[in-house]
């Protein structure tokens, strides 16, 4: 559900869709330009507000242009991801007993996925902070490279690139073996298998009841 609010800026929201606890949105230019677009996680957690903007344009500004979004929930089988605060902190994750991530300084992130590397896989990156203060998504850029093992993440102010902290998303996506979401039909199961499980418990707790 896209509702544009201003020029170069959007609201999506999802159905039955938390947007800081049921998953990920990616976002990412739709045109060969010097376009950024961020993805701001909305208060009140019913959606994201998308921003697009040039690299050479600052908080307030905006461009319109096309752009693509990716949503990615936490239940993807494989996914290793999360929602990162300004200090590091993991917020929301999938796989968090896999990864951890280490502030380094003023806009840098070291990211550490256990048996992974630069080698076997990649990230995917959006800006997911909103300044409560103006309600206006960020107007960072996020870069990344390899140190060692472990990938090093950059947050970039526009439009004079000064490093800043900033709130974010990542996946990792591993060369070999990419997150997948189960079939339809595979949900199902689960939930009837949970359902089934549930009314299980219900009866026993009635039988113990009656004596």
């Amino acid at each position: 559900m896209f509702t544009q609010v201003g020029t170069g800026r959007y609201q999506l929201r999802i159905p039955g869709v938390d947007s800081l606890a049921d998953g990920m949105l990616f976002a990412i230019g739709g045109s060969n330009s010097n376009r950024v677009v961020t993805a701001g996680i909305l208060p009140d957690r019913s959606g994201w507000l998308l921003a697009v903007r040039g690299n050479d344009q600052d908080i307030g500004s905006y461009v319109q242009d096309d752009f693509s979004v990716l949503y990615v929930p936490y239940f993807a089988k494989g996914l290793i991801g999360g929602l990162i605060d300004e200090q590091g902190n993991v917020v929301q994750g999938a796989g968090r007993e896999l990864f951890s991530v280490t502030k380094l300084g003023t806009g840098q992130y070291l990211l550490d996925i256990t048996d992974e590397s630069p080698d076997t896989g990649m990230l995917l990156l959006t800006v997911a902070k909103i300044w409560s203060d103006t309600g206006a998504a960020d107007d960072n850029i996020l870069a990344y490279q390899a140190l060692g093992d472990d990938f090093l993440i950059y947050s970039f102010d526009l439009p004079g690139l000064a490093l800043q902290d900033t709130q974010f998303v990542f996946a990792f996506i591993p060369f070999d073996n990419p997150p997948s979401i189960p079939e339809p039909s595979t949900l199902v199961l689960l939930l009837l298998g949970a359902a089934g499980l549930l009314g299980y418990r219900y009866s026993r707790r009635r039988r113990a009841a009656a004596g």
